[in-house]
């Protein structure tokens, strides 16, 4: 889908950017005519891919957003790529404070047009890329090993959220995570093209991604049968994006074959990562000497060869580096990230954002109808938020103080606050709670408001349920 900034990339060396070039002359041509009427001004290009174009736009509402032009007709053979791409985003996007969420799908009469998120910071290719000049400051780092581990910690929680919905995103790297406008910036993980979720299995056979990223097991993957432990690519992927932060270069590189796309620079990523460890490396060898012994042990364990065992989610959580303390300006940050992430949770866990399959049927025939060009001048018109129901309901809850009626309930306790469409959600409480008595849970149609924090929690370990009609 791709990602989309305020900031122009500019001509940043090959080490640390993959971005394509633009010839578009926004000076010269102005923004062109998408279709879109009075629904969004078209104000700037943002970037442009093979498939097609970024703008950054204003809604009536006054809200900037980042819309993603391709123009009709669709190629059929991406019609089903584009439908699950878009799945996975309205699905997941609004549940973690560290995915850009997808807001709407139109259809001009000229193009398909996806609303996504609009994030002002630049993405994290020139963030980095920025800090050349002034590396020397930083005993030649990039950037610092508390600001590396401050965006670490980010997407290592961004990525852990999509691994526990089964979905591997496949192409993780600097072009792909884009900061927004609070300082210091966060991060914001995009571009789900690549991203396939699995059922049972985490295995996966696709050779998919950008080479300097991929994993030995996923470039080896395209000449034979044994496939790819997806939620484990993603995590060597992880590891890269940690060295280019702190290095400004790739563990493995293909200099010889500059072209990624081809596949003599696949084979020269992966006979670097078969030969020698990542510290051996004779470009890297040097710079590795730059970092502190607790990072290096962690990239050692990031890139295991072997993915079986490769460390997890959970171990690099446990990890001394990570673990460490930042600076308070980040440390104020993060902790913000988790309120707004515990307030997310809650939500995802009331079932706030529903997968809809009005909405899939709907997306499924506007996507159709992309493939061939269009006659009218009417927008058709997809809201990807409607599935999470009640929005603004749902927001009050998560602030503290929801007002209530019949039909969904809230049962507050000391442990935890469970929102559930289902008044089976009592019989479940009681089963968490084996010695909670069931007449300690009070059922009322009374409207009032709760507030889930230290000090308004019922102390007696009674747990209130409280029917509400309009979730």
């Amino acid at each position: 889908m791709g990602c989309f900034s305020s900031k122009d990339d500019g001509a940043h060396t090959r080490q640390t950017s993959e971005r394509s070039q633009t010839v578009y002359n926004e000076s010269l041509d102005g923004p062109p005519d998408f279709g879109l009427g009075d629904l969004y001004e078209v104000i700037k290009m943002l970037g442009e891919g093979g498939s097609g174009q970024t703008w950054l736009c204003r809604g009536q509402n006054s809200k900037l957003v980042a819309i993603k032009f391709m123009k009709r007709p669709i190629p059929k053979i991406v019609l089903p790529m584009l439908m699950y791409e878009i799945k996975i985003q309205a699905e997941l996007g609004d549940g973690h404070c560290n995915l850009v969420s997808c807001q709407e799908v139109m259809l001009t009469r000229t193009h398909l047009a996806i609303v996504m998120e609009y994030a002002s910071g630049g993405n994290l290719t020139a963030y980095v890329t920025d800090r050349w000049d002034t590396s020397e400051e930083r005993n030649g780092l990039f950037l610092t090993e508390d600001e590396a581990r401050y965006f670490f910690r980010q997407y290592i929680s961004a990525v852990e959220y999509l691994h526990k919905n089964h979905v591997a995103h496949r192409d993780l790297k600097l072009d792909n995570i884009v900061l927004d406008g609070h300082k210091p910036p966060r991060i914001k993980v995009c571009d789900f093209g690549f991203a396939k979720n699995w059922d049972e299995e985490e295995n996966m056979y696709t050779q998919i991604g950008t080479p300097v990223y991929m994993s030995p097991q996923l470039i080896s993957s395209k000449n034979g049968k044994k496939g790819y432990n997806a939620v484990k690519a993603d995590l060597w992927a992880c590891g890269v994006l940690l060295f280019v932060m702190l290095l400004g270069m790739f563990p493995y590189d293909h200099t010889e074959h500059p072209d990624p796309n081809s596949s003599d620079a696949h084979v020269e990523v992966w006979l670097q990562q078969v030969k020698c460890c990542w510290r051996e490396v004779p470009a890297v060898s040097e710079n590795a000497k730059k970092l502190s012994s607790d990072c290096v042990d962690l990239l050692d364990k990031m890139f295991e060869r072997d993915e079986n065992k490769r460390v997890s989610i959970p171990e690099i959580k446990q990890h001394r580096w990570y673990r460490k303390s930042v600076p308070p300006v980040f440390q104020k940050t993060l902790e913000e990230l988790a309120e707004m992430q515990a307030k997310k949770d809650f939500l995802v866990k009331a079932a706030a954002f529903n997968k809809s399959s009005q909405r899939d049927q709907d997306l499924h025939k506007l996507l159709e109808d992309s493939g061939s060009m269009g006659s009218s001048s009417e927008v058709s018109r997809i809201d990807l938020t409607k599935a999470a129901a009640s929005q603004q309901d749902l927001s009050s809850i998560a602030n503290g103080l929801p007002m209530f009626s019949e039909q969904s309930m809230v049962s507050i306790s000391a442990q935890e606050i469970v929102l559930t469409r289902d008044v089976a959600v009592l019989k479940e409480l009681q089963e968490q709670n084996s010695g909670l008595d069931p007449n300690q849970i009070e059922l009322t149609n009374e409207i009032q408001p709760c507030v889930h924090k230290e000090g308004h929690i019922p102390q007696n370990g009674t747990s209130k349920a409280i029917a509400c009609n309009d979730l």
